[in-house]
């Protein structure tokens, strides 16, 4: 993966604040990639719950970091009320995210998969 500088945005992006929306499937690590980038411990990283928001300063840029509820594994195991979280954690990045961090486990992380074991 290349690093990108959040000073490398878009000349019209607010500097007051960069959106970041992080999504992806269930215990791949979000929560913890969002305490990473802000800093701090700003996420429950014990899964479960709703959506939720953090605001903080990374790279010397204010950042809003929105910590997405999981899903499951295949688009089968998605429920309805799953995707209406992501539309939830969609509204809170208004008026859109600049960023979307897709976070998907490594191979050989356990992510809750059923049928990963050797």
């Amino acid at each position: 993966w290349n690093r990108i500088p959040l000073s490398s945005l878009p000349a019209g992006t607010d500097a007051a604040d960069v959106r970041l929306l992080l999504v992806g499937p269930k215990r791949t690590g979000k929560s913890s990639c969002g305490n990473t980038i802000l800093g701090r411990k700003a996420f429950d990283t014990r899964g479960g719950g709703t959506s939720t928001a953090a605001s903080g300063t990374a790279a010397g840029r204010d950042v809003t970091v929105i910590d997405a509820r999981g899903w499951g594994f295949s688009e089968d195991s998605v429920p309805r009320e799953e995707k209406i979280e992501l539309l939830r954690a969609l509204s809170l990045c208004g008026p859109g995210p600049h960023v979307v961090l897709l976070r998907a486990g490594a191979e050989g992380e356990d992510g809750g998969r059923e049928g990963d074991e050797d």
